[in-house]
């Protein structure tokens, strides 16, 4: 049985997939907050598990914090 097991994180091109709890730390954002954005259309790119369970990549995280920062230039 063990060898049907894949170490999801050794698969070339694979993240290690965080749960909202987890995204939510990163972030500094509570996980109820991240629910909302899902359910509101905003918020980080998320992956619907089979199971019904979220999760987060961390590049999307990246990608989506990233965006949301705001540079102000001098006048």
């Amino acid at each position: 049985m063990a060898a049907n097991i894949i170490d999801l994180a050794a698969v070339a091109g694979c993240e290690p997939l965080l749960t909202t709890k987890q995204a939510a730390a990163l972030l500094g954002y509570a996980p109820q907050t991240l629910a909302n954005m899902r359910a509101a259309g905003r918020g980080p790119a998320f992956i619907k598990l089979g199971n019904g369970a979220t999760r987060y990549k961390p590049s999307a995280i990246r990608d989506w914090a990233g965006g949301a920062t705001t540079v102000h230039e001098a006048a």
